[in-house]
């Protein structure tokens, strides 16, 4: 939908800038808080504390909603949205944290659940588990298809480390200049003099596919950088750092898009939150569309932050939601007639639903708006690293 002077949602508090004053009192409070919730749920019969302190914990996340980390300056005012979809996801995972019924475990690196952990151990738990969307390493991580490690490291430990470094670097340099296509594409695709004659028709269909494009691009190469960080500077294992993307081109239907193949990183708190909330009354349908209506709640929190001043006119859940959509369709199909969606017909399928929804929920207004988050990511944009460091060092030469 197209942006009014005024919008949805308008902020009714003032936006007060990140500084010495407000990193203590407002942002450091809520990121203490997600630590305690994590640091309590690693240890039993702490069930009923963490539901009394939830609430508490939540409001310490809102108010993180009044912090405005752009300095003022307009064409920064992107690097809100990270505050504020990290914001989401520590609120998200909080609630699940607190109504887990059993504490969790960390069941990786040879742990002995049956012997008691020292305090280092524990501090040190609590942290893995507040970066540790995918549960690697825990026991929670059971209930889900976890993307299996790279298959052809080799055994030696050396070698294989070496060839895990090898393999994020160039899966870096080409999932960044994936990105860094597609951001090109669409800044320049509907300028005048564009070298290739196109009809604005088929402009505007490139436009909105190139946006999962530059998402996929820039989510795998952000991944690869921290892979890289974490094997190659906190010296983890390469199997601690399993894929994030499982090739979602070749999905033969929308279940397996969304189910295997897309990134994982917040399925669990999606569907312990969403999910659980909608399938208790309304069954396997309801589990589904909940789940991804708390995807479209946690990526419109995040266009919120944009907006947040005059208020939300551009919404991305809609298209999560006929997604979910979509996937009931494909168990509906299954339940009719026995048959799977896949093959050649499945993938033809899940590639023009995902291409019309893109096109009733994305207009030209608001897809300048969701480039602005991906245009921030410039560490990822190999590229434009080499362009800036090349022009500051003939800056210094000169």
């Amino acid at each position: 939908m197209s942006c009014p002077q005024v919008g949805w949602f308008a902020a009714p508090w003032p936006i007060v800038p990140l500084d010495d004053k407000t990193f203590p009192t407002v942002f450091l409070p809520a990121q203490l808080g997600y630590y305690a919730a994590a640091l309590l749920v690693t240890f039993p019969g702490t069930y009923y504390i963490r539901i009394a302190l939830l609430p508490l914990w939540l409001f310490l996340v809102i108010r993180l909603g009044t912090l405005d980390i752009s300095e003022g300056d307009p064409k920064r005012n992107a690097d809100n949205m990270g505050t504020m979809t990290w914001a989401c996801i520590i609120s998200f995972r909080m609630i699940v944290w607190a109504f887990a019924k059993k504490h969790y475990t960390r069941v990786g690196k040879g742990r002995d659940p049956s012997k008691s952990r020292p305090i280092s151990q524990v501090l040190w738990d609590a942290g893995d588990l507040c970066f540790n969307f995918r549960g690697i390493g825990w026991d929670w991580s059971k209930r889900y298809a976890t993307i299996k490690p790279v298959p052809y490291l080799p055994s030696d430990p050396k070698k294989r480390t070496r060839a895990f470094l090898w393999y994020n670097f160039t899966g870096f340099m080409r999932t960044g200049l994936i990105f860094e296509a597609a951001h090109y594409l669409n800044a320049h695709l509907f300028d005048e003099n564009f070298p290739v004659p196109i009809p604005l028709a088929v402009k505007r269909y490139i436009q909105v596919m190139l946006y999962p494009i530059a998402v996929y691009g820039s989510l795998e190469a952000e991944h690869r950088i921290v892979q890289l960080i974490a094997v190659l500077i906190f010296r983890q294992a390469p199997d601690e750092w399993p894929p994030l993307y499982n090739s979602p081109w070749r999905s033969t239907s929308l279940s397996e898009l969304w189910n295997v193949r897309w990134h994982q990183a917040y399925r669990d708190m999606l569907s312990n939150t969403g999910g659980v909330a909608l399938g208790y009354p309304l069954g396997r349908v309801g589990y589904v569309l909940g789940a991804f209506i708390a995807s479209g709640v946690y990526h419109d929190i995040g266009m919120w932050s944009i907006q947040r001043e005059r208020g939300m006119c551009c919404f991305l859940s809609p298209m999560f939601i006929l997604n979910g959509v979509g996937v009931v369709v494909e168990h509906l199909f299954t339940k009719v007639t026995g048959r799977r969606v896949g093959g050649v017909a499945g993938w033809l399928w899940w590639v023009t639903w995902t291409s019309v929804c893109l096109l009733l929920t994305f207009d030209a207004p608001c897809m300048r708006l969701v480039y602005q988050f991906i245009e921030v990511n410039w560490f990822t944009r190999p590229v434009h690293i080499t362009r800036t460091i090349v022009t500051a060092l003939l800056g210094l030469i000169s």
